[in-house]
């Protein structure tokens, strides 16, 4: 009876360690490119701050392209990318540049006014994972 259960154990362990984790889109202001992520995570934006976003797929891409969409609360696209990936890509991080510097959620939806925007990301025009961040009025 030990044996079998010491077996489940093992099995349910071994299953649960090949599990690959859900797609995932990470908002923040800061960069970290020693890491290779964001650093400051937040879903809350002023209108002049800062917008990176980096999709965490979760494993390897296994598809050629991907498109990344902004839309604000209307549902009008503001910001449209396709970008070539590679298989042995796992995450994407869309940072704008404008002017040298990165762009803000101001400026990917071309607008200064508190709003609801959504980040989404599609493969072979199936949708992957979609985000919703919110900007905030000035305090």
């Amino acid at each position: 009876m030990k044996k079998i259960i010491l077996i489940s154990f093992i099995t349910l362990l071994s299953l649960t360690a090949c599990q690959e984790k859900a797609p995932q889109i990470v908002s923040g202001r800061e960069w970290n490119a020693g890491r290779n992520l964001v650093a400051d995570t937040t879903s809350s934006f002023l209108h002049w701050d800062p917008l990176i976003v980096q999709l965490d797929y979760g494993k390897n891409f296994d598809f050629d392209s991907l498109k990344c969409e902004i839309i604000d609360e209307s549902g009008k696209v503001r910001y449209s990318k396709m970008t070539a990936v590679s298989p042995k890509m796992g995450s994407y991080t869309l940072q704008g540049k404008k002017k040298g510097s990165i762009m803000t959620i101001g400026d990917f939806l071309r607008s200064k006014k508190p709003q609801t925007a959504t980040v989404r990301f599609f493969a072979k025009d199936s949708l992957i994972v979609e985000k919703n961040i919110q900007v905030i009025a000035e305090k």
